[in-house]
């Protein structure tokens, strides 16, 4: 018993080490670089030599109507002075149609095509779900983490990369990036934080740089794992009992016949966090609404400060997290690291925004319900349904029907519904404000008595009075530039408006829910109840 107390203390304090690196890898190429690149038809013709052309990207290549080239082929130069020091390589790539990578001629990543395709191979339609809307089309952006340095030789190394156009003639231009960036150690870089919790599960997620198994303890005795190697983790715990405080940390291994730099343990451990299950209807608690957290993770931060304060149950951001959901590096700079005091404890439900851009690094770093897009939870009295306002909701759309489903069945004591893109608006220049929205679902609201509506997308404060009984919040003040906003007064719709970056700290109280707007420092600048 004293070596397994020996060994769980040192294990903690070489996590305390890798948390301390949040984004450890070193960029060794970046998006801004030169390349060479060929398209005239097969690469191994007799006279390739000849069609190399050096090119600049980002690129974005004009396609030709007729006689259209299918396949492009691009390749780089780099040094790495010393590749038994690397753990890791992530590729961020842009591309159009199909993408296949090789360093030193091994394949390294490939995306909608087959093994050794010929040059005249045509790429095959992306397979992801078509809300997933910018990964399809001619500009799509991945990442690919968690690459074995194995490919790296000492000295100098060439990348090389091919890609093939899709068959369809709507696609008009070639698009080619590429970051690769380089890591050392063995950390958790990401996490751990909560989501999707329930009075009786909840699943917890964290992001390594190296592929490792995954394994959250929970109590005396009590784990789970799986052993399947990944970079993003998610393991749920289930059959818990409701309103119960747990303490929990995660443990990720890499394969023992993994080479690691002699100074790299095998392993990273977290340090030990909680989380408390929702609780039953009935009882008190307090959550807190804000959104478009994007581009000023020092206002973020400081917001963060305030919901901590608070001690809500579960946080809501109401979309535009990040200022651009397809680059990899924002989602750790703009909106993890902000949240990091919290998120290991408190369970944050997302909305997706316009400048998610519905990309795969939303869907991959959470786990909602559903189909992850549009979704509703239950917490206490509460029932929140979450909108994609991004992709179709029209009558007879997937989402609609989802929607009325949800909301003709709940019966919950307060109905709250969050989307990105609200109906009215005090910003002169956007009005009258998303007018979709306000035919196809406010009436809804109306018929199923929903009570109040959460919006982001315009960067500030307003609070409608209530419009045919439905109270509509613009909480878009978590970050991003402001959007100053028209006097409350001249919109007959409107009860308070304030142009600041603020968060909507909510009550549930019995048969009332208390609404309280904070804004950055401290100060409230609105604050009223509904009664039932």
């Amino acid at each position: 018993m004293k070596k397994q107390l020996v060994f769980a203390l040192s294990l903690l304090l070489l996590s305390a080490i890798a948390w301390a690196a949040f984004e450890p890898r070193e960029e060794i190429i970046p998006f801004e670089s030169e390349w060479t690149y060929y398209d005239y038809g097969n690469p191994d013709d007799v006279t390739w030599k000849l069609g190399w052309k050096t090119i600049k990207t980002p690129v974005k290549i004009k396609l030709q109507d007729v006689n259209r080239v299918t396949s492009f082929y691009f390749r780089k130069q780099f040094e790495i002075p010393d590749p038994d020091e690397i753990t890791s390589l992530l590729i961020e790539i842009r591309y159009t149609g199909g993408v296949i990578a090789y360093i030193n001629g091994m394949e390294v990543l490939r995306r909608n095509l087959p093994e050794n395709p010929d040059y005249s191979v045509f790429a095959s339609p992306s397979g992801y779900p078509p809300y997933m809307t910018s990964m399809h089309g001619d500009e799509i952006q991945e990442t690919f983490t968690g690459i074995s340095p194995a490919v790296l030789r000492d000295g100098v190394n060439q990348i090389a990369v091919e890609i093939h156009l899709p068959k369809d003639e709507k696609v008009s231009e070639l698009n080619f990036a590429l970051r690769l960036a380089a890591g050392k150690g063995f950390h958790i870089i990401k996490g751990p934080y909560l989501q999707n919790l329930s009075r009786n599960s909840v699943t917890i997620m964290w992001e390594t740089d190296l592929p490792s198994t995954s394994e959250v303890y929970y109590g005396p005795g009590l784990s789970v794992k799986d052993d399947t190697l990944k970079t993003i983790h998610e393991v749920t715990l289930n059959d818990l009992k409701p309103n119960t405080l747990y303490f929990y940390h995660v443990l990720s291994q890499v394969p023992e016949n993994r080479r690691l730099p002699k100074d790299v343990p095998p392993y990273v451990l977290s340090d030990v966090y909680s989380f408390k299950t929702a609780i039953e209807p009935g009882k008190s608690f307090r959550f807190v609404v804000y959104g478009d957290s994007r581009s000023n993770p020092e206002v973020h931060s400081k917001l963060a400060e305030f919901m901590k304060k608070a001690s809500p149950a579960f946080l809501v951001n109401t979309g535009d997290l990040v200022s651009s959901g397809q680059y990899y590096g924002y989602w750790a700079n703009q909106f993890f690291a902000p949240l990091e005091p919290l998120i290991s404890h408190i369970p944050v439900w997302t909305v997706i925004g316009n400048h998610e851009r519905s990309h795969v690094n939303y869907f991959n770093f959470f786990s909602l319900p559903g189909n992850e897009a549009w979704y509703s939870f239950d917490y206490g009295d509460v029932h929140f349904l979450i909108i994609d306002t991004e992709f179709d909701y029209s009558p007879g759309s997937d989402q609609y029907r989802f929607i009325v489903d949800d909301l003709s069945n709940c019966k919950a004591k307060w109905k709250l519904v969050a989307f990105h893109r609200p109906p009215y608006t005090a910003v002169k220049r956007r009005l009258p404000g998303n007018m979709k929205a306000r035919k196809i679902l406010d009436p809804l609201f109306e018929k199923y008595g929903v009570d109040m509506v959460f919006c982001g997308h315009d960067h500030n404060y307003v609070r409608s009075k209530p419009i045919n009984g439905v109270v509509y919040v613009i909480t878009g003040g978590g970050g991003a530039g402001l959007y100053e906003v028209m006097p409350a007064e001249s919109l007959d719709w409107a009860e308070v408006a304030v142009t600041t970056h603020h968060l909507c700290v909510l009550e549930v109280k019995g048969d009332t829910l208390r609404l309280v707007a904070v804004n950055e420092d401290g100060n409230v600048i609105d604050k009223f109840s509904l009664y039932k």
